[in-house]
Formats: structure tokens, C-alpha cells, sequence
């Protein structure tokens, strides 16, 4: 990338930190909500099975786009656009997200699905689905604390609410780890699979 190129970027990272850095605790709860609005009418039929499922996305569709539209913004990695109010530039970056998540989902080789590999390794070691998929993640979160605590929570909770209050976690942070071991578990597969 060329220096004009980089100058530019920065230039539109600190604008778009100048604009937030003005917008009010007030203006933003409403953006935020008329975000989950569009999210809920937006993928209203579409996150019990597929592309915007909980199992592909290791969260509720609405949360993950609301989180990543969020993320985006605040970060720099979309750029700011002065004529918009902070819930439309909010929308148009979660519809975006939307839309590639989609073309990308659609356009993925068919693998095999954790849930095969999960009863595989349940046929192999003797063991009931549930201590199979926890076989499976033990084995790729091994040796990271935070990530090793959320699963066996996981294993004896079951409920974000209770994992939350029982590792002292926001919301937030729980679905941020759960996303995180999803992305381990995904890669680990997908790896296992090509070998």
C-alpha cells in the first residue's frame, strides 16, 4: 500500500474517532436500538439453520451482528460517513456484514460438520455425543486458561446467564469467548479434514 493510501486510511480512523468521541451515551443506547430492530426484521426467518445460525456463528445472529457492526465502527475498519447518523452508518455496515457473511457461506466447500466429526470420535472412544463434542474442544482449547474454564462452565452451566456469573463475565465477554473457541475448534477441524 502506498504512503497517500495509508495517510488517507489514518486520516478517516481519526475522523470517524473524532465523530464517535461526540456522539451522546443517549444517542448511542438509540442507535444501538434501532440497529436490534433492523437485525430482528432483518434476519427474522433466516437464523434457526444455516448461514446466520448459532451453530455457524457460535451466538444469536442478532448479537453477532450487533457486536460486529459495533466492533467495525469504533475500530476504523469502516469508513466514517459525516451525512449519516450513527444508527444508519451502524446499519449499513451490519447489512454489509450480512451480505459477504452470506456470499461466504454460500460459496464455502461443503465440509464435513462438527457434528459428524463429533459422532465419529463418539463411535471411536465409546463415549455419548456430549462427552465426544467435549472431547473434541478440550483438546483444542488445552493450555489456555480463560478458554479452558469458559468450556468446563460451559459443560456444567449450560446457560450464558449462569457461565456468566459464574466466571464473573459480562455478556458480552462470554459470547467473545465462546466465538473465540468456536474459531479454534472450526480451524482445528477444517485442518484435520484437509490432512
Amino acid at each position: 500500500m502506498n504512503n497517500i493510501k495509508k495517510r488517507n486510511m489514518a486520516s478517516q480512523r481519526c475522523e470517524a474517532k473524532e465523530s464517535l468521541k461526540n456522539i451522546s451515551e443517549t444517542e448511542w443506547q438509540t442507535s444501538i436500538k434501532q440497529l436490534l430492530v433492523f437485525l430482528r426484521w432483518k434476519l427474522r426467518n433466516m437464523s434457526k439453520n444455516g448461514a446466520f445460525s448459532e451453530a455457524v456463528l457460535g451466538m444469536p445472529a442478532v448479537d453477532y451482528f450487533r457486536s460486529e457492526a459495533c466492533y467495525k465502527l469504533i475500530s476504523g475498519a469502516w469508513q466514517w460517513n459525516p451525512r449519516r447518523s450513527l444508527a444508519l452508518q451502524l446499519i449499513a455496515i451490519a447489512s454489509n456484514l450480512i451480505s459477504k457473511h452470506a456470499e461466504q457461506y454460500a460459496n464455502k466447500p461443503e465440509t464435513v460438520s462438527l457434528e459428524d466429526l463429533t459422532q465419529e470420535v463418539a463411535a471411536e472412544e465409546n463415549l455419548d455425543m456430549t462427552d465426544a463434542a467435549y472431547a473434541i474442544a478440550f483438546e483444542n482449547v488445552r493450555g489456555i486458561q480463560e478458554l479452558e474454564e469458559y468450556l468446563k462452565a460451559v459443560r456444567e452451566y449450560n446457560d450464558y446467564k449462569e457461565i456468566s456469573i459464574h466466571l464473573h463475565l459480562t455478556m458480552r465477554e462470554v459470547y467473545q469467548l465462546e466465538r473465540r473457541m468456536m474459531r479454534r475448534i472450526t480451524l482445528a477441524v477444517s485442518r484435520q479434514l484437509s490432512a
